[in-house]
């Protein structure tokens, strides 16, 4: 779901509560918190609150936990580790992928998921085929010699 970036964190949380069908104070019940705090999210904003409770309102709402973190401007920390982990391909991946469809995106998704497992074992074995041009196919090492 792509998420609009001009709606607040608490415009985007009132609107999936009244969804759900909850109350303000059915709400704040079955999340653990005051209905006067739930009010205040939703109508002065605010900062969004911490992850934790922000996954109890995934929960609650019946909504992607990682929706409910991006609508309050934060990444998941599985996410946030990868990127920091390498920083330079995550941000030339995502740069590349910037603007795509969410079709376009999902197909990539779908793709990438089909041969992560091949991928991996070639690299573990430090060894990946791919095609040269006007050449037959040729195995390379990731230490840059080649093979044929």
């Amino acid at each position: 779901m792509t998420q609009d970036p001009s709606r607040t964190f608490g415009q985007s949380l009132r609107e999936r509560r009244i969804a759900k069908g909850l109350s303000v104070r059915d709400f704040a019940r079955q999340t653990g918190v005051s209905s006067t705090y739930v009010r205040h999210l939703e109508g002065w904003g605010g900062a969004p609150p911490s992850d934790e409770l922000l996954l109890t309102f995934a929960r609650v709402l019946g909504t992607s936990e990682d929706e409910m973190l991006a609508s309050a401007g934060r990444i998941p920390a599985d996410i946030k580790a990868e990127i920091l982990a390498r920083p330079g391909v995550m941000f030339a991946f995502l740069r590349t992928l910037a603007g795509a469809s969410d079709e376009t995106l999902e197909l990539v998704t779908t793709c990438n998921l089909q041969y992560v497992n091949e991928i991996q074992a070639f690299t573990r074995r430090k060894v990946l085929p791919f095609r040269v041009p006007n050449k037959s196919v040729a195995v390379r090492t990731l230490a840059g010699s080649s093979v044929r």
